[in-house]
């Protein structure tokens, strides 16, 4: 059976509607959902925009995790050879 607009329209307001956001993406998505002007391809392209947004920063939000993995093991493995010395240091003192 083919769902009508209005039927789908009311469904995605139901869903935004009863959830806590703070995105002005949804909220722009629900105002879009909420007008009567009856052109549901304008939310839509809304949703398919910020989809491809989302998966965007989520690429970048990966290369970021990447970054910062490969950050915090070097800065570990220099606290060791740091402490070695250290310790090295103390040994030679004694």
């Amino acid at each position: 059976t083919k769902v009508s607009d209005k039927s789908v329209r009311n469904k995605a307001l139901s869903v935004l509607k009863g959830k806590q956001h703070s995105d002005p993406r949804l909220s722009a998505v629900l105002i879009a959902l909420g007008g009567r002007s009856g052109n549901f391809d304008k939310v839509l392209k809304m949703i398919d925009e910020m989809v491809t947004l989302l998966g965007q920063e989520q690429t970048d939000d990966d290369t970021k995790k990447a970054y910062c993995v490969e950050q915090l093991d070097k800065t570990e493995d220099s606290l060791k050879a740091l402490e070695s010395a250290h310790h090295g240091l103390e040994v030679t003192i004694d």
